[in-house]
Formats: structure tokens, C-alpha cells, sequence
């Protein structure tokens, strides 16, 4: 009886010591239950079943806790010995497949936007003195005019055309102009017939060439920059003609058929069909401008309109070529 209590006490105190955390606080235990009954059971042999081997002298080891444990009823004892342990589960090999996985790419980090550099406030213009502002504006009148002259186109230069030019070219070759224009006055004064017709012959070669040259520089410029070019040729001689130099004149206009003409006014085609009339033979030319402003300006809208007809029809025209030619 002693020994099966012993055994359910034993039972009972390993159940409660179960849910100590750590395993050497058990195994101790355990070794001291282990001669606790060991030490029992002798005692109990020698008193030969003595009612002094009372409780207390089971419960005196145990009196020592480590801490508080709950009462537990003792579980019902398993008929079968051990519980077999469980095989461990066979974990089928993972399938490897075929295709790789796609790793995804993490979202790129997006740079932050440069801050945008503030503007710098614009330098202040010194003021310019009056020396400055005159050059200045002398620079700036000196370019225009480098572009005009751009503009105006340079022609073929001419071979000489006439028997005189021919004879001055010839004798101021190789001398000052001033001793070659004297010489050259004394042999043109003095030339015999077969010089002279020599001479002729090589103006007019001069002047075929002349020809030839000039239409073939023509063709290698478009109308518009042949109208363009004398634009800026009136332009340069208007502005030589306030200096008082006489530079602007060799900036003659280009003529070329393949421009377009300007139209006439109504007041021009008075003129001429007055010019053609024949009633102002004996009128001055200095008198004429000053007759046909007069018959003009008398004149009711109702005889102006066969004029101005004919100067709307052709400033038609001239719209109309202007488009096709000019572009």
C-alpha cells in the first residue's frame, strides 16, 4: 500500500513539475525523489511497518519549492506502455519547373528634380556718352551699308568696248595713269585706217564677250535676287546722294526681262495717250509736267474711270506674275 502511494505521489509530482521550463531543474529533482524513497523504503523495513514512517517524512523533501504550482488531477493511466512515437512525414521533393521565376524588379527610385537655377537679373546698361553713341551709331551705319553692297550683287567685269578704251588699255598696261592717258590721246588722234579698223574689230569681240558674260551671270541668279539687288542698289545711291558723293552712281540697276514690271497708274496712262496724240509738238518738255497736272486735276471721276480701269487691270497683272515669279 505504501509503496503504490509512493508511486502515485510520484506520479502526481512529476505531472505538476512537468511545465518547468528548464531540463536541469528536473533532472535534480528527480535524483533527490530518487534517494528520498530509496531512504524510505529502508526505514520502513527496519520499523517493520511502523506507524512513525508517517507522511511527513515523504513530504519533508518536498517541502523545498522553487515556486507555486497548481493542483492537478492525475491523468488516467494509458493501458498501452508508451505511446509509439510518430514516423516523421515524408515531404515529397519539390517539383522543379521548368520555367525560371520571374523576379521582380523593385521599383525604381525616382530622382528628385533638380531645382531649377535662378534666372540672373539682367546687367544694368551703363549710360554711353556722347562720343560713344556717335560711333556707335557710325558702326552701325557702316554695317548696314556692308550689307546692302552684299546685297546688291557685283556684275562680270567689262572688256573694253570701243576703239578709245581699247587704246587706253592697251598703253596703260604697264604706266602711271596719268602719263597713259597723254599718250594714249596722241595715238587715238593719230591713228591710221588699219589700226582703227584693227581696233574696232577687238571692241566688238569685247562686246559679244561682254554680252555673253552678263547673261550668264543673270541665269545663275534667281528674279528675286536680281529684285532684291537693286532694292539695295537705289538704297545706296539715295544715301550717297546725302553725302554729296558721287560713288552712288556707278550703282546702276540690273536689267533683266525676267522681272516683273511695275504697273502704271491712271495718271500715266493719261500721259502717254496724251504724248501720242500729237497735239504738244511745240510745247516746252520743261512745260509738259505742269499741262498734264492741270488737264488732270480738272478732269470729273467719270473721264478719269477709262484710266483707272486700265491701271487696275494692270495692277492685276502684276499681283498675278509677282506670285509666279517671285514665289
Amino acid at each position: 500500500m505504501f509503496i503504490a502511494n509512493s508511486r502515485r505521489f510520484i506520479g502526481r509530482w512529476m505531472c505538476s513539475e512537468s511545465k518547468l521550463s528548464t531540463g536541469r531543474i528536473i533532472a535534480a529533482q528527480r535524483i533527490q525523489l530518487r534517494s528520498h524513497v530509496s531512504r524510505v523504503l529502508g526505514s520502513t523495513s527496519l520499523n517493520h511497518g511502523s506507524q512513525y514512517a508517517s507522511k511527513t517524512d515523504i513530504w519533508t523533501p518536498l517541502s523545498v519549492r522553487f515556486y507555486a504550482t497548481r493542483a492537478q488531477r492525475p491523468k488516467a493511466k494509458s493501458t498501452t506502455k508508451s505511446k509509439s512515437r510518430a514516423a516523421p512525414k515524408k515531404t515529397a521533393p519539390k517539383k522543379v519547373s521548368s520555367t525560371k521565376k520571374t523576379i521582380k524588379s523593385k521599383p525604381k527610385i525616382k530622382a528628385k528634380a533638380k531645382a531649377k537655377p535662378k534666372a540672373k537679373a539682367a546687367p544694368k546698361r551703363r549710360k554711353l556718352t556722347e562720343k560713344q553713341r556717335q560711333e556707335a551709331a557710325k558702326k552701325k551705319t557702316l554695317q548696314k551699308i556692308r550689307d546692302l553692297k552684299e546685297t546688291a550683287l557685283t556684275p562680270p567685269r567689262k572688256l573694253p568696248s570701243t576703239i578709245w578704251l581699247v587704246v587706253m588699255m592697251e598703253i596703260a598696261k604697264n604706266r602711271e595713269v596719268g602719263t597713259a592717258a597723254k599718250e594714249a590721246v596722241v595715238k587715238y588722234q593719230n591713228l591710221t585706217p588699219e589700226e582703227t579698223a584693227a581696233y574696232a574689230r577687238t571692241a566688238n569681240q569685247n562686246k559679244e564677250a561682254n554680252e555673253l558674260a552678263y547673261k550668264k551671270w543673270l541665269e545663275s541668279h534667281t528674279p528675286d535676287e536680281i529684285r532684291k539687288a537693286n532694292l539695295a542698289r537705289l538704297a545706296l545711291r539715295r544715301q550717297a546722294r546725302t553725302k554729296g558723293n558721287k560713288a552712288g552712281a556707278k550703282y546702276r540697276l540690273i536689267k533683266d526681262d525676267r522681272l516683273v514690271k511695275h504697273p502704271r497708274t491712271g495718271y500715266i496712262y493719261f500721259v502717254m495717250e496724251r504724248h501720242s496724240s500729237g497735239d504738244l509738238k511745240n510745247v516746252e518738255v520743261s512745260q509738259l509736267g505742269k499741262l498734264f497736272s492741270r488737264e488732270w486735276n480738272g478732269m470729273s471721276n467719270e473721264d478719269k474711270k477709262k484710266y483707272t480701269d486700265l491701271a487696275a487691270r494692270d495692277k492685276a497683272r502684276y499681283n498675278a506674275e509677282t506670285k509666279t515669279v517671285y514665289g
